[in-house]
C-alpha cells in the first residue's frame, strides 16, 4: 500500500514537473548553504585533523593568565618542566609555524614550516611515506646539531619531483643547510586541518633559523610555542586539567617572576587551535542562522503551495473518503508527495555540496598561506542532509495533509468544489505567505547593513591615506642578519626605489596597518608621574613612513638620524598624548617612561593625528610609532607611493632586490586597499552570504506570493465574474482579493524590520557606526521588496481585471 502510494505521488508530481524541479532546486538550494556551514564546523570543531592515528586522545594545551580564560602559548623551559612533571600525558610536544625561504640553487621559495619536538610525530601517530621521521632525542641535543627536515607529500612532489633518491639531499631554508630524512603521508596535514606545512624541522633548529635569540632556551618569560600531547592510558580530560593545575602551582612557586598568575589548560584537540575557535564559532554561528532562515523559507514556500495543490483535489479526496479509504490514508497520500519533493531537494543538496566544497577552495583570501578546506562528505553529514530532509517533509506535508485530510465521508456537498475557501485554510496560507515576508525582508535588511558596513568601511577616516601604495611584505632572515643589519638593508632598499621615476614616496615599517596585526613594547606613563601605567600599541617606522601615507606629523617625524646610539624617541597619537594633560604642540620634548618592569625614558618628537591601526573597528587607541634603527626587527613591509602602474614598480623591486639582496625572494606588490581587506573579511563573507541568500528569497517570496493570488484568482473566478456582472468595479474585487494577502505582507514586513534592528544592535561592533534605522538600508528593502511584490502579482491581478464576466460565470 506504501509503495502503490509512493508511485502515485511520483506519477502526480510527474505531471507537473515545474513544480517538482523548482521545490525541489529551492530546498536543495537551501540546504545545501546548510550543509556547508555544518561540514565546516564538522571538520574544524568537531573533528580532529585528518591523517592522525593517535593510540589515544589528543588535547591542546594553553597558558592562562590570572584565570583570564585565554589559551595561551608556553616558554621552552615551561614545556621541559611540563613534560618532565606530567604522568596524564604518556607524549607532549612543542610546534610553532614559521613561514621561510628556500632556497634551491635557482630561486628563493617562501615556504611554510612546522617546527616540531621530538614526541610531536610519536603523538600524532604518523608514520613516514619514505625516509624516516625524527623523535625524541632531537630535544635533547645541543641546539643545532639537528639540521634535517621532513617534507610534506605536497612538497616532496614541488620541489623534488617526487624521486625516491631525493632522501638524503640536502636543502636550504632560511640560509641554513638541512638534510631531507623523509616524506609524510598524503593525507597527513599536522595537526591543523586547514594548513598544510611545507617542510617539518626540529624545534632544536628553532635559533638557528633565526625565529629568536638564545635566551629562548632559557628565559620562562618568553612564549612563542604552541603545546600539545596524548592522554596516557586510563587517563580523561578532567584528570589532566587538574594535573595541569597542580603543574602550574609548582612552576609558579618555584619560578614567580614568571609563572605567578599564569594557569595552563587542556582542550580536545581539533583541527584549528582553540583560541581561533570563538571567532570562527560566531562566524559559523551566523552563516548557520542565515541558511535556516532560506531553509524555513522554501519549506514554508513548499508547505504553500502543498497545501493550496491539496485544496484543488478537494473532491476527489472527498470521493476517496466516501469508497472507505481512511484519513490516515488520505494524509499518507498527500504527505507521499512532500516526502519525495525532500528527497530530490536532498540528493540536490549532496550534489551542490560536493560542487560547492570545491569552490570554496578557489575563493581568493588576503593571507600569507594557502588554506585547504577539504570538507569532508561523510556519514555524519549525509545523516544530517536526510535527518533535515526528514524534517522539511514532515513541515512541508504533514499539516497541508492534515489540514486537506479532514473530508467528511458523507459530506455529498465536498464532492463538488466550492470557490468558497475554508476561512482556516485561508488563514494558514497567507500566514505561510506573512512568514516568507518577514524572513525575506530580514535577510535584505541583513544584506543591506553589512553592504553599507563595508561602504562605512571604505569611507572611515583611518589616518592613513592608502591611494596609490603599493606594499610589498619582506623577511630578512635568509640574509643571515642581525636584526640591526637588517634595518640598514631597509633604508638601502628604500633610498633605491625612492630614485625610481615615479616613485613619489618610499617608507617602511614592521606592520603593516588594518591587518589585524598588533604589537607592544610595554605600558606607559609620563616620566615624574605616578599615575597607573597604560596600554600602548606600537609600531616602528624608518624616514618616510608617515610620507607615504600622508600622515600630517606636529613636530618632526622618525629619522634616520634616530639610531641606536642616539636618544631614543618616539612618535605619539592624539589619544596617547592626552595621558600628558597638555596640549599636543605642548607635549614635544617631554619624556615618558616605556615598561612598568625596567622602565626606558622616550622622548615625544612629534604627534600625529588619532588613526585606527590594527582594524577598521580601533578607536582612540593609544598608539606610538618609533624608530626601526632603534627597535630594530628582520622582517618589514615596505610602502611605495607611485602613479605608475604596479607592474612597472614591480619590476623596479625585482631589479633592486636581486642586486642587493639575492638570496631573498622577491615579493609580490599588492594594493594598500587590497592587503587590508582582510580586516574586513568576516564582514565580506557575511555579505555575500547574506546577498546572496536575499536574492534567492526574493525569488521564493515572489514565486510564494504569485501562487497564492494566482490560486485564489482560479478558484474565486466565477464569484469575480458574478460580482463584475453585477457592476462591481475591478478595482474594488482587486482590493477585496488583496485585502487579506497585504494585511499578512504588511505584517511580514513589520516584523521582519523589527527583527532587524534588534540584530543590528547586536552586531554592532562589525557595522562600523552603521544603525539599523539607516534610511538608505531601510528604503533599498522596502523598494525591494515591493518590487518583487509588484512583479509577482503582475499576472494574477491582470487577469481579474481583463475578466469577461460571461466567461467567468461559465468557468468550472
Amino acid at each position: 500500500m506504501i509503495l502503490e502510494d509512493m508511485r502515485g505521488a511520483l506519477r502526480r508530481l510527474l505531471r507537473r514537473p515545474g513544480f517538482l524541479v523548482l521545490g525541489s532546486t529551492a530546498l536543495g538550494v537551501g540546504l545545501a548553504a546548510t550543509l556547508l556551514v555544518f561540514a565546516m564546523v564538522n571538520l574544524l570543531l568537531l573533528k580532529t585533523p585528518q591523517g592522525l592515528h593517535p593510540e589515544a586522545p589528543l588535547v591542546e594545551l594553553g597558558r592562562s593568565n590570572n584565570g583570564n580564560g585565554s589559551f595561551d602559548t608556553f616558554s621552552w623551559p615551561d614545556f621541559r618542566s611540563l613534560r618532565e612533571q606530567t604522568r596524564s600525558l604518556d607524549r607532549v610536544y612543542a610546534t610553532r609555524l614559521s613561514p621561510q625561504y628556500l632556497n634551491d640553487g635557482d630561486a628563493a621559495h617562501k615556504v611554510l614550516t612546522r617546527m616540531a619536538s621530538g614526541d610531536y610525530f610519536d603523538a600524532m601517530g604518523v608514520a613516514p611515506a619514505l625516509g624516516r621521521l625524527y623523535g625524541l632525542e632531537t630535544d635533547d641535543d645541543a641546539p643545532g646539531s639537528a639540521a634535517f627536515a621532513v617534507a610534506s607529500h605536497s612538497a616532496f612532489e614541488r620541489y623534488f619531483g617526487g624521486r625516491e633518491d631525493a632522501i638524503g639531499r640536502s636543502l636550504r631554508l632560511n640560509g641554513q643547510t638541512l638534510t631531507l630524512i623523509g616524506v609524510l603521508p598524503e593525507s597527513f596535514h599536522g595537526d591543523v586541518a586547514v594548513i598544510n606545512p611545507d617542510f617539518y624541522v626540529p624545534m632544536n633548529m628553532f635559533v638557528a633559523l633565526r625565529e629568536t635569540g638564545d635566551g629562548f632556551w632559557t628565559s620562562r618569560r618568553s612564549s612563542s610555542v604552541m603545546l600539545g600531547g596524548r592522554m596516557a592510558a586510563g587517563a580523561d580530560l578532567s584528570a589532566v586539567k587538574a594535573e595541569l593545575r597542580t603543574i602550574a602551582a609548582n612552576l609558579a612557586s618555584e619560578y614567580p617572576e614568571s609563572n605567578e598568575g599564569k594557569g595552563f589548560e587542556a582542550a580536545p584537540l581539533r583541527a584549528i587551535p582553540q583560541e581561533a575557535q570563538g571567532a570562527l564559532m560566531i562566524l559559523s554561528s551566523g552563516l548557520f542562522a542565515l541558511c535556516v532562515a532560506i531553509l524555513l523559507l522554501a519549506a514554508s514556500n513548499l508547505a504553500g503551495v502543498m497545501l493550496a495543490q491539496g485544496e484543488a483535489r478537494r473532491s476527489e479526496l472527498a470521493m476517496r473518503g466516501v469508497l472507505g479509504a481512511s484519513r490516515w490514508r488520505i494524509g499518507w497520500q498527500l504527505f507521499a508527495e512532500a516526502l519525495i519533493v525532500a528527497a530530490f531537494a536532498g540528493s540536490l543538496a549532496l550534489l551542490f555540496t560536493w560542487l560547492g566544497r570545491d569552490l570554496l577552495n578557489t575563493l581568493p583570501l588576503p593571507l600569507d598561506f594557502p588554506i585547504d578546506l577539504r570538507l569532508p562528505i561523510d556519514l555524519r553529514l549525509i545523516a544530517v542532509c536526510f535527518g533535515v530532509t526528514g524534517f522539511v517533509a514532515l513541515a512541508c506535508g504533514l499539516l497541508p495533509a492534515w489540514r486537506n485530510s479532514q473530508q467528511s465521508s458523507g459530506a455529498g456537498g465536498n464532492l463538488t468544489a466550492s470557490g468558497n475557501l475554508g476561512g482556516g485554510r485561508q488563514r494558514l496560507r497567507h500566514a505561510l505567505l506573512g512568514m516568507q515576508a518577514v524572513l525575506t525582508v530580514l535577510l535584505l535588511f541583513c544584506s543591506g547593513l553589512l553592504v553599507r558596513a563595508l561602504q562605512q568601511a571604505n569611507g572611515i577616516e583611518t589616518g592613513f591615506d592608502g591611494r596609490g601604495v603599493a606594499v610589498a611584505e619582506i623577511d630578512l632572515n635568509p640574509m643571515g642578519l642581525d636584526s640591526g643589519e637588517a634595518s640598514r638593508e631597509m633604508i638601502a632598499l628604500r633610498d633605491r626605489l625612492s630614485s625610481v621615476p615615479g616613485v613619489e614616496q618610499a617608507g617602511f615599517a614592521t606592520l603593516t596597518p588594518l591587518t589585524l596585526s598588533r604589537m607592544g613594547f610595554g605600558a606607559f606613563r609620563p616620566s615624574g608621574s605616578d599615575m597607573e601605567f597604560s596600554r600602548l600599541d606600537v609600531n616602528t617606522v624608518g624616514e618616510g613612513f608617515f610620507d607615504s601615507f600622508g600622515i600630517p606629523v606636529r613636530g618632526r617625524a622618525i629619522l634616520d638620524s634616530d639610531t641606536a646610539d642616539s636618544e631614543k624617541v618616539a612618535v605619539l597619537n592624539e589619544t596617547a598624548a592626552a595621558a600628558f594633560g597638555v596640549d599636543p604642540d605642548e607635549l614635544i620634548g617631554k619624556t615618558f617612561e616605556l615598561g612598568s618592569d625596567e622602565p626606558e625614558t622616550i622622548r615625544v618628537v612629534g604627534v600625529v593625528p588619532n588613526g585606527r591601526y590594527a582594524s577598521f573597528g580601533d578607536s582612540n587607541t593609544p598608539f606610538g610609532f618609533f624608530p626601526s634603527s632603534q627597535w630594530p626587527r628582520t622582517s618589514y613591509s615596505l610602502f611605495l607611493r607611485s602613479g605608475i602602474s604596479l607592474s612597472l614598480i614591480q619590476q623596479q623591486l625585482k631589479q633592486a632586490m636581486t642586486e642587493q639582496m639575492p638570496d631573498v625572494p622577491v615579493p609580490t606588490l599588492r594594493r594598500f586597499d587590497d592587503v587590508t581587506s582582510v580586516s574586513v573579511m568576516p564582514q565580506r563573507i557575511m555579505a555575500f552570504a547574506t546577498s546572496s541568500l536575499g536574492v534567492l528569497a526574493l525569488i521564493l517570496a515572489a514565486t510564494g506570493l504569485y501562487g497564492t493570488l494566482a490560486y485564489q484568482v482560479q478558484r474565486r473566478y466565477r464569484e469575480f465574474g458574478l460580482r463584475k456582472a453585477l457592476g462591481a468595479g475591478s478595482q474594488r474585487i482587486v482590493a477585496s482579493l488583496l485585502q487579506r494577502t497585504g494585511f499578512w505582507l504588511l505584517g511580514g514586513v513589520a516584523l521582519g524590520l523589527l527583527f532587524g534592528v534588534l540584530i543590528a544592535r547586536l552586531a554592532g561592533d562589525m557595522l562600523f557606526g552603521v544603525s539599523g534605522f539607516d534610511p538608505l538600508v531601510w528604503s533599498g528593502v522596502l523598494l525591494a521588496f515591493a518590487l518583487i511584490c509588484g512583479v509577482a502579482m503582475l499576472l494574477p491581478l491582470r487577469r481579474v481585471l481583463r475578466l469577461p464576466p460571461m466567461e467567468a460565470l461559465r468557468y468550472e
